[in-house]
């Protein structure tokens, strides 16, 4: 038994959590005479996702317990056997015991309640009390931050938060511009749609893309009576639901308007649960289709093309020039006017209009594609960022910091002198801990002075290189969805009301929790109109400026300093004589 744990101390050491992933091959021996707590998951579940660096956290704080075993089990892996024996449905199931009686964990599943819970019904584990029982890497982290003063800890860690809050902030604004940047191209899209068909004297028609009619209960008897139904229960979240979302949304459109068939969609977690309930529906998303009373499970493929081969045959023929008699009212009218075209003609302006709409939506796919792409590389160099700040011991740096809250006052001393200090770099190094927490080498010093000092030659080449473009602006503003909002918004602010105050409760930009501050945007980072009320000689610092107009709508501004801009400080000594 010690063999075995001196072993997983070893691995765990080295990040080598995998290795306490049990089977029934290793089972018995790892589980016998310990009292264990175990994670039975599926690699698939998003609540298991969820869970899992708490999970791994904790597994680490009991990697070297002869008595303990924290662990997990894979059920649809090598501990499919396991899960069955133990009765395992449902993912993440956390039972805890001993091999010959497991329970199951009802409490939270945040790293705190989980290590608390494993700390009355387990033992003792790694933390800043017991030392003995960390692996050694987070022995090294945990005490190097039992080292330093309790408010210098607190004060390092404000610093560490203020620095994930940036950067998620930072994203956070990335994410909805580029976002309201892609409804503007799914906006003209839609626009250039219909004009094409206004040019080729088409009947208008929901565009591919067109939003699936939403059947409630409320709704579900006056929308199904007397028509055949094709019928998609589905849930949000569901990513098989939105992988078939598009040429869902084409076949409801091709049926639009059709009085004896219908395409529509049930959300079974919103107001559409109950119909979900009536029609036994456990899975998503499930296809039913026939009379509304007599619904049946859809069991064939789910492209478009074998969709529409399936209602063509199963709900009829939709509403068309060739169909008249089956058109509601509200579409007879104009598929009447496009029948009085020949079939030839028409089959003409038809194969026309596709080409068209099909360039257009390209071009919108093409936006999209780009602009996601824009969000997903911010997201990586947000969490690039985020990683950085924890891999420096952020967790347990707030281990400390808890653990600290929890002695007696006076508790700490100040550790002893271990620094001969005759070597420069051993105040580095200590300084160095100080900044960021983690055990560094003097090679690690060398090589990060050496990286500042390039970082610095770098910032002086650029600032040069960038010399006559200093311009720089500190701004606040409020942004709205149209003009008359803004105006609202700067008659509070004329009548007295703080701007800051404003921007918290009618701003659509993040930045408005921080009471609209933008913060020093430098030349060429922002909208051109915002450009030209910054530094524009003719506005003034301080001044409440605007509705502006842009494309994410529209602006009050106010600019509370500003460099690079010449002619406004003449304009200012003028006025000073």
């Amino acid at each position: 038994m010690t063999s075995i744990c001196v072993l997983l101390a070893a691995l765990s050491s080295l990040g080598c959590l995998e290795c306490l992933e049990l089977t029934p091959a290793t089972w018995d021996t790892q589980v016998t005479g310990r009292t264990i707590f175990i994670k039975f998951y599926a690699p698939w579940c998003g609540h298991c996702k969820k869970i899992k660096p708490d999970w791994d956290r904790l597994m680490s704080d009991f990697a070297v317990s002869s008595t303990a075993l924290v662990a997990e089990v894979d059920c649809i892996g090598h501990g499919k056997p396991l899960c069955e024996k133990y009765g395992v449905t449902s993912y993440p199931r956390l039972m805890w015991g001993s091999a010959e009686k497991l329970d199951t964990y009802t409490g939270a599943r945040t790293y705190e309640e989980m290590k608390s819970f494993a700390a009355r019904q387990l033992g003792k584990s790694c933390g800043p009390g017991d030392l003995e029982f960390c692996p050694e890497a987070r022995r090294a982290l945990l005490g190097k931050f039992m080292r330093l003063p309790p408010e210098k800890l607190d004060s390092q860690l404000e610093v560490a938060e203020k620095q994930i809050k940036k950067a998620e902030d930072s994203f956070a604004r990335m994410e909805q511009e580029l976002t309201y940047r892609i409804r503007l191209a799914d906006q003209k899209k839609q626009n250039d749609i219909k004009t094409i068909r206004e040019k080729k004297g088409l009947p208008q028609m929901p565009a591919r893309n067109a939003e699936a009619l939403e059947l409630t209960s409320a709704n579900w008897d006056a929308q199904v009576t007397g028509k055949k139904v094709f019928v998609k229960f589905f849930a949000p979240w569901c990513g098989h639901c939105k992988a078939l979302k598009p040429d869902w949304d084409k076949l409801t459109a091709d049926f639009e308007g059709t009085r004896t068939a219908l395409v529509a969609e049930v959300d079974c977690t919103s107001s559409g649960k109950s119909l979900c309930e009536t029609h036994s529906v456990t899975g998503y998303p499930r296809l039913m289709w026939g009379e509304a009373s007599d619904l049946k499970v859809y069991q064939g493929s789910r492209t478009y093309a074998d969709l529409k081969r399936f209602a063509d045959e199963h709900l009829g023929s939709a509403c068309g020039a060739d169909h008249l008699e089956l058109c509601e009212d509200n579409r007879r009218a104009v598929m009447e006017k496009f029948a009085k075209h020949s079939p030839e003609k028409r089959a003409a302006k038809l194969k026309s209009m596709e080409k068209a709409i099909e360039k257009a939506e390209k071009t919108y796919f093409d936006t999209q594609w780009n602009l996601t792409g824009q969000i997903d590389l911010a997201e990586q160099n947000k969490d690039k960022q985020l990683k950085a700040i924890r891999d420096q011991g952020l967790a347990e740096a707030k281990e400390v910091q808890a653990w600290n809250k929890k002695q007696p006052p006076g508790f700490w001393k100040p550790p002893n002198a271990t620094l001969s200090h005759d070597n420069p770099l051993d105040y580095w190094e200590e300084a160095a801990f100080t900044l960021a927490g983690v055990e560094i080498s003097r090679m690690n010093v060398i090589t990060a002075g050496l990286t500042l000092l390039a970082s610095v030659v770098f910032w002086i080449w650029n600032m040069r290189q960038r010399e006559g473009d200093g311009r720089n602006c500190v701004l606040r503003h409020i942004l709205t969805e149209n003009e008359e909002d803004a105006t609202k918004a700067k008659q509070k602010i004329q009548a007295g009301e703080d701007f800051s105050e404003v921007a918290k409760a009618c701003s659509l930009c993040p930045s408005g929790k921080e009471g609209g501050q933008l913060g020093c945007r430098s030349a060429g980072s922002m909208s051109e109109a915002l450009e030209k009320v910054c530094f524009d000689p003719a506005t003034k610092v301080g001044e409440l400026l605007g509705p502006i107009q842009t494309q994410y709508g529209f602006h009050l501004v106010i600019i509370d300093s500003r460099e690079g801009v010449p002619e406004a400080e003449v304009a200012a000594e003028k006025k000073d004589k």
